[in-house]
């Protein structure tokens, strides 16, 4: 059964609630839709209602198989995937990755391009010309135009908190409007902006259907840094400044007091980074990551040692047992990684009561769809109202 949102001024959710239930199942009837809900039948019609009226829902007639009645006919209502879609944008490194998203987190278009510096004004005015001109010639109405971003965004503030780039970066809050101004006044579109981490953890959930099991998943990125998006009970866990999900921030040594502290901080990432691949075997990954298997293999035990009780201590912190393992050293090594640190934490978790899994990405585009959710939340919830 799934919680549903009974209050009248929370008609909203749920039409968020029977959006979530189609992204899963495609077809239901309205009298399934109650049975999963626990919503009353009629407060059931009112959300596929809109949903019609909006086009997001198709509704067929077709013979009521489980009917003893000969001729009765049932309802059967269909998922539009292609009613709207959503315009993403990655900021990924030195390539910003654009695509148009259907409902379903289907990828429509999909385009790279090279930016040395996406906090350059004029790179900025380039890439708002270039999504001005794509807006112009959506494959289906465009609800809105989501960034993600390769750095902490207070959604409260609208600001970017923490942010380092090749021009330097910032190290102190800054207003969204202020920092991307450049390319905002290039095209008139509902914008938001996110992590970029958060946002494949989003998309992960997106395309494995799970959004009805309130599922939990940690989205795991290791490349020149490690990072983390967190899926608690069906929801992107924030933290209380917006810095939720730093796991390459930990410390798993111990500290003496007596000594000056700072000097002593090691922060977990900076030994199994790709600097710190780099250092120990001498291979530059970056340049050449066309590595030998037996190097990769001495890759995997060089990251074990450090990777693995991270894991196990983050799977007794949150309680979860579903890690997505991504980024660049993921992709080298390939999924020798994933397998050995999922057998190596579970060996860790053995006769605790606990198992995890860990697995490579759905799809290579999961930012991009998570991108595209955060449009689709917002304009749903918020922008397509009566």
């Amino acid at each position: 059964m799934i919680d549903s949102y009974v209050p009248e001024y929370l008609k909203i959710k749920n039409r968020k609630l029977i959006f979530d239930l189609f992204l899963e199942h495609k077809e239901l009837a309205r009298s399934q839709l109650a049975a999963m809900t626990r919503m009353s039948f009629p407060t059931v019609s009112k959300s596929v209602d809109f949903l019609l009226s909006r086009g997001i829902l198709a509704e067929e007639t077709e013979p009521d198989k489980g009917s003893a009645g000969p001729g009765r006919k049932r309802r059967k209502l269909v998922f539009n995937s292609s009613a709207y879609c959503a315009l993403a944008i990655n900021f990924e490194g030195q390539i910003i990755e654009i695509g148009f998203i259907d409902l379903s987190g289907n990828v429509l278009t999909y385009e790279r391009h090279e930016c040395s510096d996406f906090m350059d004004p004029r790179s900025q005015k380039k890439l708002g010309a270039m999504i001005r001109n794509l807006l112009a010639t959506p494959p289906s109405q465009v609800l809105g135009v989501c960034l993600a971003f390769p750095s902490n965004i207070n959604l409260l503030t609208n600001e970017i908190v923490s942010f380092q780039s090749i021009g330097g970066g910032i190290d102190q809050p800054i207003a969204i409007e202020s920092a991307l101004a450049p390319l905002f006044s290039e095209f008139s579109a509902n914008v938001y902006i996110e992590n970029d981490v958060n946002l494949a953890a989003k998309g992960e959930m997106m395309l494995r259907a799970a959004l009805e099991k309130r599922c939990n998943l940690c989205y795991l990125t290791l490349g020149s840094g490690f990072g983390s998006g967190i899926i608690l009970n069906g929801e992107l866990w924030a933290g209380a400044g917006f810095r939720a999900g730093e796991i390459g921030n930990m410390v798993l040594h111990s500290v003496d007091f007596s000594q000056p502290v700072e000097s002593q901080i090691r922060p977990l990432e900076q030994s199994i980074n790709i600097a710190a691949l780099n250092a120990r075997f001498g291979v530059n990954l970056v340049d050449n990551a066309d590595v030998d298997d037996h190097v990769k293999d001495e890759m995997v035990d060089f990251i074990l040692p450090v990777l693995c009780p991270a894991l196990f201590n983050a799977t007794y912190l949150l309680d979860i047992d579903e890690y997505i393992l991504s980024g660049f050293i993921p992709e080298v090594l390939g999924a020798r990684l994933g397998m050995n640190v999922e057998a190596r934490v579970n060996e860790m978790l053995r006769g605790r009561g606990r198992r995890i899994r860990v697995s490579a990405p759905t799809s290579p585009y999961s930012t991009l769809v998570g991108a595209a959710s955060m449009v689709f939340e917002k304009t749903i919830l918020d922008g397509l109202q009566d």
